[in-house]
């Protein structure tokens, strides 16, 4: 609350008041608490070329051809205003957007080094060292609105920043090798029907697909939504019994302390016709209910705190070091593909994936998760901005 008073004491204009708040709830460094603006922010600038991280350093993917000064694509930049680059976005990025702890975060902020979204007191690069075809000088850096249209800038920096998101479906790219393309697992009009078409195709294929040469479960772009479809998933995948042994296999003694509000409460009673109901049916409302009584029994309470699950806990962490051995109960190879995005319900996807023996990770790490989680959105009595709060812990 000090730091938050202290940046917010200089905010003199809408930008100020924002990245005084993403100061604040970026410090949970928690990917289930955020922070977005409402009132409109100066228009992002670019110096005229976009670049991905590369080994320790940055390559420009992407440039203005209009501009003979912008450096050319596959130039190599060294360096910043005297910097490295991970310097830079150390006192430039990270106290405000991203996570540092994250090696998706630490590739995305080299991206976002380059977009200049007007942080009070963090401006984007004056002058950068690049290497061209092993020559290396100085260049000053100009930067301009985005091109219009902005949708090639766009597509450009989502590439560049954590590459293409899966495809969705079921796909045979080879022989014996099935490709399975999963992008989220959010809820929602149109990506419900898409997941449940998934799980239908899935299934249908399902004892081919575990009696062939490899299953590749593509979850690169794959940011996490809700858990329900993302055991259904595994369940197609694998068999009910050895995803839900999987499933069992990664858990430990849990608990989960959720907050009880009238707010909180709303939210569950609404979600559970709306969504639970239509995607899930009984067995999921049935859910839902019991975690609303259980928040109404805490209504007024010191603390208002319902705790679900163990009174006794175990402790946290060592997960990845549990990952079973020993042959797989299917025939097939199955990767877990990321790209660094799977969190959230992704990443408890990963937990039971990761735990059916034999299944490798591959291309990146997935991301991290943080104790705070089940969000919904308020906005802010100033109408300023909106924070995605979570509700459990």
């Amino acid at each position: 609350t000090h730091n938050l008073h202290l940046a917010n004491s200089a905010t003199r204009d809408a930008q100020g008041h924002f990245y005084a708040l993403a100061y604040y709830f970026n410090g949970f460094r928690d990917p289930h608490i955020d922070v977005n603006p409402t009132a409109e922010l100066p228009a992002p600038a670019w110096p005229g070329f976009v670049a991905a991280s590369r080994e320790g350093g940055a390559v420009v993917t992407m440039r203005d051809e209009g501009d003979p000064d912008a450096p050319p694509l596959g130039a190599q930049i060294l360096s910043c205003d005297g910097q490295t680059l991970a310097s830079l976005a150390e006192g430039r990025l990270f106290p405000y957007v991203l996570n540092a702890s994250l090696a998706l975060d630490r590739r995305r902020a080299v991206t976002r080094l380059f977009l200049d979204r007007s942080i009070p007191n963090a401006p984007g690069p004056a002058s950068c060292r690049i290497s061209v075809n092993g020559e290396e000088r100085e260049i000053a850096l100009r930067w301009r609105a985005l091109p219009e249209p902005a949708d090639a800038y766009w597509s450009a920096y989502t590439s560049a920043s954590s590459g293409p998101a899966a495809e969705w479906g079921v796909s045979e790219p080879a022989p014996g090798v099935f490709w399975i393309g999963v992008p989220t697992f959010s809820s929602g009009e149109d990506t419900a029907p898409r997941l449940a078409a998934l799980v239908e195709a899935i299934s249908a294929r399902a004892v081919e697909m575990r009696n062939a040469r490899a299953i590749v479960i593509d979850v690169r772009g794959n940011g996490g939504g809700n858990s329900m479809w993302a055991d259904r998933i595994a369940e197609a995948v694998f068999g009910r019994a050895v995803a839900r042994r999987a499933a069992g296999a990664s858990s430990t003694r849990s608990a989960i302390d959720w907050r009880a509000s009238n707010e909180n409460i709303a939210y569950w009673e609404t979600w559970m016709s709306d969504v639970a109901a239509a995607e899930f049916g009984p067995d999921a409302v049935r859910q839902i209910q019991g975690v609303a009584r259980g928040l109404r029994s805490r209504l007024g309470a010191d603390p208002p705190i319902w705790r679900q699950g163990s009174s006794n806990p175990s402790p946290s962490g060592g997960l990845t070091m549990r990952r079973p051995r020993g042959p797989s109960p299917i025939a097939a190879r199955v990767y877990l593909l990321s790209n660094g995005t799977c969190g959230s319900s992704c990443l408890n996807f990963a937990d039971t994936v990761l735990f059916v023996p034999g299944v490798q990770l591959i291309g990146s790490a997935t991301s991290g998760d943080g104790p705070y989680m089940e969000v919904r959105d308020v906005t802010l009595p100033s109408g300023l901005a909106t924070v995605t709060l979570p509700q459990k812990v």
